[in-house]
């Protein structure tokens, strides 16, 4: 009888962290366009993301720390109102990822790039050598 509990507790729980590859997060920036391109270059340090490419108003980065964790795609872009961020696991998007389950990795990392992004962001931009260092990688 506890045995099958615990079962179910597991199962419920493994459902409840299977990644949500759309879930799009949202933070909130009333700063002009040159200072939200700024604070994306600071995010990238902060955050070890590495840019990959710009499609439109899309900046792809690319997260991965150890060659034994996973590693993360993170697509923001922003309007005049707020930062728009995506954060999809590299595992998921190969095709023999069908069911894959991290454990909650993804939403750990959704939430630090996030949190990051609002520190950042209610903070003062960053000084002028960080956006010298990255300005136009793509």
């Amino acid at each position: 009888m506890i045995g099958s509990v615990c079962l179910m507790l597991f199962s419920l729980y493994c459902v409840y962290l299977i990644p949500n590859r759309y879930k799009v997060l949202l933070v909130t920036s009333k700063h002009s366009a040159k200072i939200k391109q700024e604070v994306l270059w600071c995010l990238a340090e902060n955050a070890f993301l590495k840019p990959l490419d710009r499609v439109g108003d899309i900046f792809r980065f690319k997260h991965s720390m150890k060659w034994w964790h996973n590693s993360y795609t993170v697509l923001i872009c922003f309007d005049a109102d707020n930062f728009y961020i995506s954060v999809q696991s590299e595992a998921l998007v190969s095709t023999h990822a069908n069911g894959i389950m991290d454990f909650g990795g993804t939403e750990k990392f959704r939430k630090k790039i996030k949190s990051e992004l609002e520190k950042i962001v209610s903070a003062t931009p960053c000084s002028e050598e960080v956006s010298q260092a990255f300005s136009e990688p793509f």
